[in-house]
């Protein structure tokens, strides 16, 4: 598969094409080629040692794409965002990156840091696994999923019984989460556990935040 037209363009592809949830920062005319011919990109990555994941996408890329030749750039992984956005600010970006939060995206986009991707994820929607939808911005799409984590939920089975609430059977609904967690915030008041009812890690960063039950834990202060 060979690369053609304009850099915006390019840059579209490899993010749909990377399997990461990529942004492409814009850019105009046509794509510079090395002295090898290849179309040269830079990506955006943090802790190369210990983070296999970027290389193994850049390898499955240029594989795709013999005319691709990608170099990833290092940030720190404890100051990713302000790094990043410090390099956008100097128009010295890479140029595909991917999102650490979902918060930057709104603020890329909406100061025109970003490619519009709608092209491209119209691809996606036929894919069940895949709601493109959800990063709609003003009718647009300028991110692209890359990946799908796991969600496990662990309780401590001593804070239930000391709130005399009944273990987690299986059946669980978000709804039942948040239920259960307001109760286990009132419940463990009474108790020698100084903790909320429930806790998400870096909820911000996950689109459950469009989930009712999670925005109630959230407002209702049932996150440690």
């Amino acid at each position: 598969m060979t690369f053609t037209p304009t850099r915006r363009s390019l840059l579209g592809a490899a993010a749909v094409s990377v399997p990461a949830l990529a942004l492409a920062s814009c850019g105009g005319g046509e794509a510079e080629r090395n002295a090898d011919g290849k179309i040269e990109l830079t990506m955006a990555a943090w802790a190369i040692a210990t983070t296999p994941e970027f290389e193994v996408i850049v390898e499955g890329f240029e594989a795709a794409h013999p005319d691709a030749a990608i170099t990833l750039k290092e940030y720190s992984a404890d100051d990713y965002d302000t790094q990043l956005t410090t390099d956008l600010s100097a128009n010295s970006a890479p140029d595909v990156f991917p999102l650490k939060n979902l918060e930057p995206y709104f603020y890329y986009q909406s100061n025109g840091a970003l490619a519009d991707l709608t092209d491209q994820a119209s691809a996606l929607r036929e894919d069940g696994n895949i709601d493109v939808d959800l990063l709609d911005l003003d009718g647009g799409i300028y991110a692209l999923p890359y990946r799908q984590d796991s969600w496990v939920v662990y309780y401590n089975k001593e804070m239930f019984a000391a709130a005399g609430i009944d273990e987690p059977d299986g059946s669980w609904t978000w709804d039942d989460f948040a239920d259960l967690a307001e109760e286990l915030t009132s419940a463990l008041e009474g108790t020698d556990y100084r903790a909320k009812g429930a806790y998400m890690h870096n909820w911000q960063s996950t689109l459950t935040v469009k989930l009712v039950g999670v925005s109630r834990l959230v407002w209702s202060g049932c996150f440690d």
